[in-house]
């Protein structure tokens, strides 16, 4: 609907629209849908449940059930989830996820979430994670060899880095 809305509003008396399909045609709409699906996936796995199933099937399976354990936890899973897409995606099925892991495990859920969302926005190894990336990778100037070559890099500094501070703010 935005989309339509730019052919048809105009932007002054002499000017009819505020895009031409020309200018249409250079924008890169497969990083557009790219972004979008990641969003599209977030959203579904939350409406339908899967956030809240996985949740309850990780309980069991983690080793640890204190709340420094559970941060450096949750930053890792963060991490991993928005690596595969979306951040804000990632972000609204990591925490729900989280807090139902912190209370079944009878901690405080807020350090944990706090450290999920953080690491959620580091996502920084593939083009799906944020809209910066998406456009850094469609430039062509960027091979995704290096984004993933120095995005674990980032990556494995925030999984320590993040539960650390979290823990020292809030403890």
């Amino acid at each position: 609907m935005g989309t339509t809305l730019l052919f048809v509003l105009p932007i002054s008396r002499t000017e009819r629209q505020t895009i031409t399909w020309k200018q249409a045609a250079q924008i890169d709409w497969g990083t557009i849908l790219l972004f979008g699906g990641g969003l599209a996936l977030g959203d579904l796995a939350f409406k339908t449940q899967l956030a809240e199933v996985v949740g309850q099937g990780i309980t069991g399976l983690l080793p640890v059930s204190s709340i420094v354990g559970l941060t450096f936890a949750s930053a890792v899973f963060g991490v991993i989830l928005s690596e595969t897409m979306s951040n804000t995606a990632a972000a609204n099925i990591a925490i729900p996820i989280i807090i139902s892991i912190a209370q079944a495990a009878g901690v405080d859920p807020i350090p944990p979430a706090i450290a999920a969302s953080l690491a959620a926005s580091v996502a920084v190894v593939l083009p799906v994670s944020t809209p910066p990336n998406a456009i850094v990778y469609s430039s062509g100037k960027v091979p995704i060899t290096e984004m993933i070559r120095y995005g674990l890099i980032l990556d494995g500094v925030a999984i320590f880095v993040i539960p650390a501070v979290v823990l020292l703010f809030m403890g």
